[in-house]
C-alpha cells in the first residue's frame, strides 16, 4: 500500500494511528506564563482512504496527576509504565487509537485529538 501525506482532516470518530513525531518545544510563552510544551503528531489513514492524514496535540511537559499528558499516556501505554521517569521518545512509532473531533477556527474546520487509547487488534 502506498501512502502519501495529505493536507486535510480525518472524519470524526476513532482511528488507528501511529506516532510519527514528538517535539520538545521547550519553554513557550502562553497566556498563563512560560510553559514547557511537548507536541505529538500521529499519522492516521481514515477508513476507505489510501491517503494518510496528520493530527497533532500539544501538552504541558509534566506528569502531574492532573495533567492531560498523564491522562493520555496512562490510557495509551498503561499507568504501570509511568511509575517513575518516562522517556517520551519511546512512543515514536508506537500504534494507538485516536478519537478525533472537529471544531471551527477562523472559519475553517479543524481536527483535534480528544482521546487516546491502546490499539486493540480486531
Amino acid at each position: 500500500m502506498k501512502l502519501s501525506l495529505q493536507i486535510g482532516i480525518p472524519p470524526e470518530g476513532w482511528h488507528r494511528a501511529i506516532c510519527s513525531e514528538i517535539v520538545d518545544r521547550g519553554l513557550v510563552p502562553t497566556e498563563y506564563g512560560n510553559k514547557h510544551l511537548v507536541r505529538f503528531a500521529w499519522l492516521i489513514v481514515p477508513q476507505g482512504s489510501s491517503e494518510s492524514v496528520r493530527v497533532r496535540k500539544s501538552y504541558n511537559a509534566t506528569l502531574h496527576p492532573k495533567s492531560s499528558l498523564l491522562k493520555d499516556l496512562s490510557a495509551w501505554v498503561g499507568p504501570e509504565e509511568l511509575q517513575n521517569e518516562f522517556d517520551l521518545m519511546k512512543l515514536k512509532g508506537k500504534k494507538c487509537q485516536l478519537k478525533v473531533a472537529h471544531f471551527e477556527s477562523e472559519g475553517q474546520t479543524m481536527a483535534k485529538v480528544e482521546e487516546i487509547k491502546q490499539l486493540t487488534e480486531n
